[in-house]
């Protein structure tokens, strides 16, 4: 990558604008895969295809280059979802010191985020209905998420009542 962007600013280019560089045809043999042995992982190669992808698109609006060039992405073989066995959690539990433990359990029983767990307030908990709710400001999704507390749950903040003012 180093090499071809020091062949790229050899070609007469800068980072924002490549003097003299308008089409497709003459960005495209500095975007193709070097040959040789590879030292980065697929979706480090992506991640970087896309950063330049972004630079490309501004050169673009900008009517610095008359078309985007293609920019074909790395295959990144479908990772298979890891599920933690009853046992598996308990090992997990096990090892954390106690108020991780309590935040970890509840984040098994609900599938909340660390930070939805920790930023939780009680005025988002309704014992009694048996739900909790995560407001659209705090949601990863930026939406209002409603969650339904099952038993364990319900027993890990029933052990933390009186514990924290909010």
């Amino acid at each position: 990558m180093i090499a071809r962007l020091k062949a790229y600013a050899q070609a007469g280019a800068d980072c924002l604008y490549a003097q003299g560089i308008r089409t497709r045809e003459q960005i495209a043999p500095w975007l193709l895969p070097a040959p040789g042995p590879r030292l980065s992982s697929d979706g480090m190669v992506n991640r970087h295809l896309a950063e330049i992808s972004k630079i490309l698109h501004y050169a673009h609006l900008r009517r610095w280059l008359d078309s985007m060039p293609p920019i074909a992405r790395l295959h990144k073989p479908a990772t298979r979802v890891a599920w933690l066995t009853r046992e598996q959690a308990g090992t997990q539990l096990r090892e954390l010191p106690e108020h991780l433990r309590s935040m970890a359990a509840f984040s098994l029983a609900t599938g909340l985020r660390e930070t939805n767990v920790r930023l939780l307030c009680w005025q988002q908990v309704d014992m009694r209905r048996r739900v909790a709710w995560i407001y659209a400001n705090q949601a990863k999704a930026a939406r209002d998420l409603n969650v339904p507390l099952n038993p364990e749950a319900i027993r890990v903040l029933g052990h933390q009542l009186g514990k924290h003012i909010r």
